[in-house]
């Protein structure tokens, strides 16, 4: 059987997308208003399967939350016990493809987070199209008391070719001991194991603010690519296939709760 993290190894519904912003179809949103760079376009044979992706740029940039492209959102939540939606679990899990479109470094950038259906985020993933000396195509978390534990993922993967990565956010209620974050954020990508962190749940506690139970994907362009560095002008982005939630219970993972998984198709 074909490992699903081969680009055409998943099987989706057929085409439902068109050319253009991705807000407005099947849920997805993005504030027009914004003017972001991003949209449904056609890869033809180059797409990781069919031939439409999402295409996401950070070359028009926004500090808000509420305006971000978003995925559907689920009715119910997960997140811990005291939080989450009764018919919700403690375990949120993403994955979907991406690759750089240009070549070569150019600062193009954006962050991944689980959020809730209000406009903030409960963990931080940030993908960066980098100078080969400082990472190159490379992610990082952020996450502690202080946002200011910084965690390399991953570090020069090929800029010509497709990843897949799956992100599982599981929820476990309360905190350790001295008030750290006891939940646990796993990355792989293209079926390994990279990387572990947790969520902002101990900055949350310190504000003091509750916990956050999670329905959703923000993808948030908020910086630009001279931030990453002067150099950089004019990035290009990245394009995104075969985006899979999920949302189940880590006592019976594979009891899917709520399911939602496109393959950004155009007939």
């Amino acid at each position: 059987m074909t490992p699903v993290y081969v680009c055409g190894g998943e099987t989706f519904a057929s085409a439902t997308f068109s050319t253009g912003s991705i807000n407005g179809q099947e849920g997805w949103f993005a504030d027009p208003s914004a003017g972001f760079d991003e949209g449904i376009v056609s890869l033809g044979s180059s797409a990781c399967r069919g031939k439409g992706v999402w295409k996401l740029n950070n070359s028009v940039t926004s500090s808000s939350f509420g305006n971000q492209p978003q995925s559907p959102a689920f009715p119910e939540s997960a997140g811990e016990s005291g939080v989450r939606s009764a018919g919700g679990g403690d375990t949120m899990a993403v994955s979907f493809f991406f690759r750089a479109v240009s070549p070569t470094a150019d600062g193009s950038t954006f962050t991944h987070s689980f959020s809730p259906t209000g406009a903030d985020r409960q963990t931080y993933l940030r993908f960066v199209n980098d100078l080969d000396a400082n990472g190159g195509l490379r992610i990082f978390s952020i996450d502690g008391v202080l946002l200011d534990q910084i965690h390399p993922v991953a570090t020069n993967l090929s800029r010509a070719d497709w990843h897949y990565l799956r992100i599982v956010n599981a929820n476990v209620d309360g905190l350790a001991p001295g008030g750290v974050a006891n939940d646990a954020v796993t990355v792989s990508i293209n079926g390994m194991l990279v990387g572990t962190f947790s969520t902002w749940e101990s900055w949350r506690a310190a504000l003091p603010a509750p916990t956050l139970a999670v329905t959703r994907s923000l993808f948030r362009v908020a910086i630009g690519a001279a931030t990453v560095d002067a150099s950089f002008t004019s990035p290009l982005g990245f394009y995104l296939d075969d985006y899979i939630q999920e949302v189940f219970s880590s006592a019976a993972p594979a009891m899917i709760l709520e399911s939602y998984r496109t393959g950004f198709d155009i007939p």
